[in-house]
């Protein structure tokens, strides 16, 4: 491995963001030094910012999620990235040094802590075959023939009040590239995370994956569990070419302040299969877009998702399965556990357009109640424009654990807790047993047996 060295919006009030305005973009722009095309698409995000209003509960896509206490007036954007990389993970602050440590049994590894890279390391195999492995301001410097004309092409900064405060304030995040042909073997890891008290954290990826490239891409979020009010709005991009294979998985364990904005869309040529991983422990309010576009014919996508909240915590996923191509076949399984008064909302389209035939697609939520106070609520959804189908199909589950099982365990010598944490474990398996990281899967693990137990 080498390295290198507001008033509360929720009921439709004004707000008024005093870290939040158009000089703070040019000064990050300046800051940055940044090319007039980038200033540009900055200055065009930001106007789309300013003239979209805040959501609310009478927009169909948030109106089972209220952002009553989000206070944007506090949120200061994360300064410009400077030049603080260590040479190795031992130099690290020690909550980050284990990710990097990993980075043996990894194909490469990116560390940034408010939107400041500290750590890069990329296998000798993977910069032989050309792959790069870097933050999205880097790649802008160094690679702008690759970045330019993608860079919002799949997520326009002027489709939602988040997505466009991401595209004007944009810092840090990750840029993946696999030339033609070339296959990654070991996953690469990013890891974000977040140590300033109310801090604006905006990481955009970018991942391009040539035709018939392979790749797996894993990004875990992670802050203390006290840190003021943090607000984060992600976008992830993926340019998946012709026959190629992305796994791109999110693992999302921030503390219990954090409010979470995140659009991930993936948009799939000819041949080319994606698998989405989101997972979802952490943070106060968690609101996800999670798209596929299947424009090629023959493309693919599978949709995995894992929440589980506790105390007064809040999950909005919002997906979409679009069927733009012929032959194209699509899945979705999210799993959802709840207890105190936690809640959730699962709302997903499938979309067979006009010109898709054979079309394969399914879509399953499943949401597990383990206190009187949870809610979960569930609205999948078709949308079928023509009657060449192969099949398309949805359902959805809410309720608590299963009493008959519930009864077997408790037969056979477990007390009702523990028998009702080995049901919980067995729900998640399934999901968990996907995430490509061993590591993360531990603390994922550690995550859910903490909250069971709490």
């Amino acid at each position: 491995m080498t390295t290198h060295t507001r008033a509360p919006a929720g009921d439709g009030a004004a707000v008024a963001e005093a870290g939040l305005t158009r000089e703070a973009v040019l000064d990050l722009v300046r800051q940055k030094n940044e090319p007039q095309w980038l200033r540009d698409f900055r200055l065009e995000a930001w106007e789309s910012y300013t003239r979209l209003p805040m959501p609310t509960q009478r927009d169909e896509a948030w109106k089972r999620t209220s952002l009553a206490g989000l206070d944007l007036r506090v949120v200061t954007p994360a300064a410009p990235a400077t030049n603080g990389l260590v040479e190795s993970p031992e130099a690290l602050p020690r909550d980050l040094r284990a990710a990097a440590r990993a980075a043996r049994d990894l194909a490469g590894v990116l560390v940034q802590r408010d939107a400041a890279m500290l750590f890069r390391g990329l296998s000798d195999e993977a910069a032989r075959q050309g792959v790069l492995l870097t933050d999205l301001d880097t790649a802008v410097r160094e690679y702008p023939e690759l970045v330019r004309d993608r860079l919002g092409a799949v997520v326009p900064p002027g489709e939602g009040k988040f997505s466009a405060l991401n595209g004007a304030f944009w810092s840090g995040g990750a840029f993946v590239y696999v030339p033609r042909g070339r296959s990654v073997a070991l996953p690469l890891q990013t890891v974000l995370a977040i140590a300033t008290p109310d801090l604006g954290l905006f990481p955009r990826t970018l991942l391009v994956a040539e035709e018939q490239a392979e790749v797996v891409l894993v990004e875990e979020f992670t802050s203390p569990a006290r840190l003021g009010q943090p607000v984060v709005s992600a976008v992830a991009e993926l340019f998946c070419g012709p026959g190629s294979r992305v796994r791109y998985s999110t693992v999302q364990q921030w503390g219990a302040a954090v409010w979470h904005f995140a659009t991930l869309r993936s948009r799939q040529e000819r041949d080319a299969a994606v698998i989405f991983l989101t997972a979802a422990t952490g943070g106060r309010l968690t609101k996800q877009f999670v798209d596929a576009l299947l424009v090629g014919d023959g493309s693919e996508a599978e949709l995995i998702g894992l929440m589980f909240g506790d105390d007064s915590q809040h999950f909005d996923s919002y997906t979409l399965q679009d069927h733009i191509g012929s032959h194209t076949r699509s899945d979705l399984l999210f799993k959802v556990a709840l207890r105190d008064r936690a809640s959730s909302n699962f709302t997903g389209l499938v979309r067979v357009n006009k010109q898709s035939v054979k079309t394969d697609a399914n879509q399953e939520n499943r949401n597990l109640l383990l206190s009187d106070q949870a809610k979960a609520d569930s609205d999948p959804k078709l949308e079928i424009l023509n009657s060449d189908v192969i099949r398309c199909s949805h359902g959805a589950t809410v309720g608590p654990v299963d009493q008959e099982s519930l009864f077997y365990l408790m037969t056979r010598g477990l007390p009702r807790e523990q028998a009702e944490h080995v049901l919980v474990e067995g729900f998640f398996d399934p999901v968990i047993s996907r995430v490509p990281v061993e590591a993360l899967r531990k603390k994922l693990w550690a995550t859910i047996r903490r909250k069971l137990e709490a």
